[in-house]
């Protein structure tokens, strides 16, 4: 989902990548004898990431929390991270985590904000996150009943091929049954406009699918043409080629 980023503006803190944000403890303040100025704040709020889903759902993403001093430049602010006997203590909790993803590592460190290219920078602290999602639900959900129907489609080649009625029937129901699935699982598919590699998979499991289908066909013809001989040819090559083609299509979505 790419969503746009938002200021939320604060009066002494500013978050880029935000909708909306909320302080949980009130303004406070403490200023050091050495003039070293610790502002104590603990914010919670909704956050929108723009993501690159080329590879979903086998992608890799970074979120990120740039918090910048608003109005004050890097010459007037420096931001540093807290130590602790020259050891710096940012940390994420143990049990942080994100839905679908696995946090596989992060980085917290000063980093300036730039609004507009060639101007001088705001003091900031940028926080990276980088997670890479669990395919899981999608090979489940997604992923193995395709495959499953594309199987299916492959019956009609181990079936005399003289029973046509039954290897219309098996042929049309495999592609109709692909065509509805393919409507109930919409929901659960990133409504991009690229090519995702699942979307890869889909186009190519439904190819094959089709080009059964247009197999079935055609050895229908022929058999009518009492070319039974050709037809018995083409059935023996056909369950051979036929899983290779799928593993190449597995191999060429999520692999290559």
């Amino acid at each position: 989902m790419h969503r746009g980023l938002t200021e939320v503006w604060n009066p002494r803190l500013n978050i880029i990548g935000q909708q909306n944000v909320w302080r949980s403890y009130p303004e406070f303040i403490e200023i050091e004898p050495d003039g070293q100025v610790i502002y104590r704040q603990k914010l919670w709020g909704n956050f929108s990431q723009p993501m690159d889903l080329h590879n979903f759902p086998m992608d890799q993403q970074t979120l990120t929390v740039h918090m910048v001093a608003a109005g004050l430049s890097e010459q007037h602010v420096k931001m540093v991270p807290l130590l602790l006997d020259e050891i710096a203590i940012s940390d994420i909790a143990d049990k942080f985590s994100v839905p679908d993803f696995v946090v596989t590592d992060w980085q917290a460190q000063p980093e300036s904000y730039f609004p507009h290219k060639g101007r001088e920078g705001t003091a900031g602290f940028l926080m990276e996150v980088t997670l890479k999602r669990s395919p899981m639900y999608y090979i489940l959900k997604v992923i193995i009943p395709l495959c499953l129907i594309v199987i299916m489609s492959w019956l009609p080649r181990w079936i005399d091929p003289e029973h046509i009625g039954t290897n219309i029937g098996i042929s049309t129901t495999a592609f109709l049954t692909l065509v509805a699935y393919l409507f109930a699982i919409t929901v659960l598919l990133p409504r991009v406009s690229y090519v995702t590699r699942i979307d890869r998979f889909i186009l190519l499991s439904t190819l094959l699918v089709f080009v059964s289908l247009l197999q079935t066909v055609a050895n229908t013809s022929l058999i009518r043409n009492k070319k039974n001989a050709l037809v018995e040819r083409s059935d023996v090559w056909s369950r051979m080629v036929y899983p290779v083609l799928l593993v190449v299509v597995l191999a060429f979505s999520f692999w290559l």
